[in-house]
């Protein structure tokens, strides 16, 4: 029975996935004429086109999804490279591209489809994607960092744990000052659920993080 539920988890991830990777493409596409100006200031013009790499994806995720093969999300956890279009969406100072990008982060998270090298590329998506600064990026970028943080496979991370706490504090800080109260509540809510992972972290008082309201 537990079998056949995560068979179930999976079945519904990789039909989500190709959605998303159609979804992502699609949106590529549509902006083609356009991307040289799109392109964020945080991504340099040789960087890997969208299209091409939600079409590695697409091959990689057919290949795990073939029939006689181990389908599990333990092999979504071993295949970063289909995090790879949604991590170089985030470059782009493009609501669609990124909202649809940091969706799908979610859903691997929530799913347990990340594994050491997604989940690193993951955190350096979401601080990309957290200069944005729009509500939408942040109250995204905050539950996707409250799933990661709250995996216990995640737990001996500290440096990745810091790197989302910082993610945290920062977009409550900018909260505060914009006073979006929304994104306010959101990031707060995700710091206090996030506490008993602060407690575990070594040298994390050297942050100097205040108390949050």
């Amino acid at each position: 029975m537990l079998q056949r539920a995560a068979e179930d988890v999976f079945e519904s991830f990789v039909m989500q996935l190709d959605s998303d990777l159609h979804l992502l493409s699609n949106e590529a596409r549509k902006l083609d004429g356009a991307l040289s100006q799109l392109v964020g200031i945080f991504h340099s013009n040789d960087q890997p086109n969208i299209k091409e790499l939600c079409e590695k994806a697409l091959h990689k995720l057919r290949v795990i999804n073939a029939p006689g093969g181990r389908r599990s999300m333990e092999v979504i956890q071993q295949a970063p490279d289909l995090l790879k279009p949604f991590a170089a969406a985030c470059g782009y100072k493009n609501g669609k591209l990124v909202t649809v990008a940091l969706s799908c982060f979610h859903k691997f998270a929530n799913n347990k489809g990340v594994g050491p090298e997604g989940r690193a590329l993951i955190i350096s998506a979401l601080i990309t994607a957290e200069k944005n600064k729009d509500e939408s990026t942040c109250l995204r970028a905050c539950q996707t960092a409250l799933t990661l943080l709250q995996d216990a496979s995640f737990a001996d991370d500290d440096a990745g744990i810091k790197e989302l706490l910082g993610l945290l504090f920062r977009i409550y800080g900018l909260a505060r000052e914009t006073k979006n109260s929304t994104v306010l509540k959101t990031a707060a809510s995700s710091i206090r659920q996030a506490q008993p992972v602060c407690m575990s972290v070594s040298g994390l008082h050297a942050w100097g993080a205040g108390p949050v309201a």
